[in-house]
């Protein structure tokens, strides 16, 4: 009989005390600001390179400096080496900044905030944290609508994790305006496309994640007039504590979180 991967085995039906002997080194992505239009941008460590924002069809960037919405990166950043990023502000020519800052020394959590002067008008800013002992925290999150017949339903909104070593930011697990709402079935359980979906944390005897769901359920009426339904909480997970069911008027929204070691 074929063996299973340890990798694939949730940390939470493992015992607390292993946790530390199973984390690895990470870089967790926390912000990112621009004051010019960003087409593209790509993170890579010593063994991948990962999407982590893509600017939307459409989508027109304000004035100053504005705190870009990442995409991903939709597996860990390893920080084992340098931590490399190549910047876009178009699809037709090179990356417009590439720069690289070596990740492997840090023996303690330790945020880092780069500022990258283009030119004297364009700026651009990214804030990582480097993790040297981190696990992943993977997170899905289910609808279960109420069966409203042929009445259309859609959603929008964010949701977003964090840890205590996060220093007040947040991970945008998931970012969508009313305009561009995604439309799901009623009367059965869907999905909801993260992306990310992970999040690297601090592998520690007490294993913790704060998640804020913040969400609208649109209704689309015979008559075409909409009603919107908030669905709005705030959500831990620990070692123990692994899934949430919040429920309103029939309609529910499941969060469930795996601990799972980091690898490429």
């Amino acid at each position: 009989m074929a063996s299973k991967d340890s990798n694939d085995e949730p940390l939470g039906q493992r015992e607390p005390h292993r946790c530390g002997r199973l984390g690895n080194r990470a870089v967790q992505l926390l912000a990112i600001c621009a004051n010019f239009p960003i087409c593209e941008i790509y993170g890579f460590d010593w063994h991948q390179g990962r999407c982590i924002y893509v600017q939307e069809e459409g989508e027109v960037q304000e004035e100053g400096m504005v705190e870009l919405v990442p995409i991903g990166p939709r597996r860990i950043l390893m920080a084992y080496g340098y931590f490399t990023l190549k910047v876009y502000d178009d699809d037709v020519s090179g990356p417009l900044i590439t720069e690289h800052w070596d990740v492997s020394e840090d023996e303690a959590i330790e945020e880092y905030t780069q500022t990258i002067c283009v030119d004297p008008g364009r700026k651009f800013e990214i804030t990582f944290l480097v993790i040297p002992n981190a696990i992943e925290a993977n997170v899905e999150v289910k609808l279960k609508l109420k069966d409203l017949g042929s009445r259309s339903r859609a959603i929008y909104g964010k949701i977003k994790a964090s840890a205590t070593d996060h220093r007040n930011k947040s991970v945008h697990l998931f970012s969508c305006e009313r305009g561009m709402s995604l439309s799901f079935p009623s009367g059965s359980t869907s999905i909801l496309p993260l992306s990310p979906s992970m999040v690297a944390v601090p592998c520690r005897w007490q294993l913790e994640l704060h998640i804020e769901v913040d969400l609208t359920i649109i209704t689309t009426c015979d008559s075409q007039e909409e009603q919107d339904k908030n669905l709005k909480f705030s959500l831990e997970f620990t070692h123990e504590i692994m899934s949430h069911e919040r429920e309103v008027d029939d309609d529910q929204v499941e969060v469930n979180n795996k601990w799972l070691t980091i690898c490429n």
